[in-house]
């Protein structure tokens, strides 16, 4: 068997060459000078099959690499954020916490301190007054509740 390259003409003849010989010039049969080296074409043809099979391998890894780096850079926002959160809980807004927490028992003085006010005979201003407590109570708590969203969210 021959070994050697492959060659084809423009008129369809394919022939096999030895390697000591070297590329022929002209085709045997036609003696045209326009002649293709087959196997050449084939190995060209895989290295460039291998230089895109070995980027899309690179595109992958860049794109796996960005979105593990994206991911990551979500993650320490997201713990600054909660550091930050503690701090200003651990550092500020003591007061308006304390108040917050111990609301009822401001209203309940304020309460003691309007029925001092009052005459024991009037039931009309005590029930009124009792209704006053009552949504001041609501309007605290419901303060309180926006209060403590927006610092969760900032």
């Amino acid at each position: 068997m021959v070994s050697g390259d492959h060659f084809k003409c423009a008129c369809d003849y394919e022939w096999r060459t030895r390697k000591d010989i070297g590329e022929p010039s002209i085709c045997p049969r036609c003696k045209s000078t326009y002649i293709t080296n087959v196997d050449q074409i084939r190995r060209n043809r895989k290295i460039k099959e291998k230089i895109k099979e070995q980027k899309r391998k690179k595109l992958k890894e860049e794109a796996e690499e960005k979105e593990f780096q994206e991911k990551r850079k979500k993650e320490l926002e997201r713990e600054k954020r909660i550091e930050k959160l503690i701090n200003k809980l651990k550092k500020g807004h003591k007061f308006k916490y304390f108040l917050i927490k111990y609301r009822f028992y401001f209203l309940i003085l304020l309460f003691v301190l309007l029925i001092s006010l009052c005459y024991p005979n009037q039931l009309i201003i005590m029930i009124l007054i009792i209704l006053l407590l009552f949504f001041l109570t609501l309007i605290a708590s419901i303060l309180g509740f926006i209060m403590y969203n927006k610092l969760i969210k900032s």
